[in-house]
């Protein structure tokens, strides 16, 4: 039986806007995620460092230990028994600037993970913009590999026909029809 071999790559080009590729990975990125979060974290850490060298305010108030007591006008007598109140100021006056340092601390921290984020949106930007161009080459690669065929199925074709006439044997056509395939 005759065998005609065929060889046929097939592929969609496909275009890639490298900017929105950029900004869609630094959108949906969980390292770039993580890092956002890292700053927002590290933020919260500034301000509640800030906070402790200011004026606290503290209320405190139970009625009862058992929950036995019936009449809530008595809260405010007897206070040596189970019910009571309190009203707690705190006012920093001195704290030997441990205070100052830790909301130092609390800065830098969110300083390096600004710095942080900015490192990991230039890795995640560079990442992006390697995989496209990694796209690219194989696109041409395909390209280039689309003509290799076509000489192969020309050259196997030009082999087949000198078979027919007789000028080569059948190894040089399997030879040929192996240059094809691969």
């Amino acid at each position: 039986d005759n065998v005609i071999p065929t060889a046929e790559v097939t592929y969609e080009p496909v275009t890639i806007d490298v900017e929105k590729a950029v900004s869609s990975a630094l959108q949906y990125r969980s390292d770039a995620l993580k890092a956002d979060r890292d700053i927002q974290l590290r933020d919260i850490d500034v301000a509640s460092a800030k906070s402790r060298s200011g004026f606290r305010f503290d209320v405190t108030a139970r009625y009862g230990v058992n929950k036995t007591d019936t009449i809530f006008k008595d809260i405010f007598r007897d206070f040596n028994r189970s019910r009571s109140a309190s009203l707690t100021l705190s006012l920093p006056i001195f704290d030997w600037g441990s205070n100052s340092l830790n909301v130092e601390a609390a800065e830098v921290e969110y300083k390096n993970a600004t710095v942080q984020r900015e490192y990991v949106r230039q890795q995640v930007r560079q990442e992006t913009m390697d995989l496209v161009n990694r796209i690219r080459v194989a696109q041409s690669r395909i390209e280039v590999l689309k003509k290799s065929v076509a000489v192969a199925q020309q050259s196997y074709d030009i082999s087949l026909q000198r078979f027919r006439n007789g000028t080569i044997n059948r190894n040089e056509l399997a030879q040929a029809q192996q240059r094809l395939t691969t």
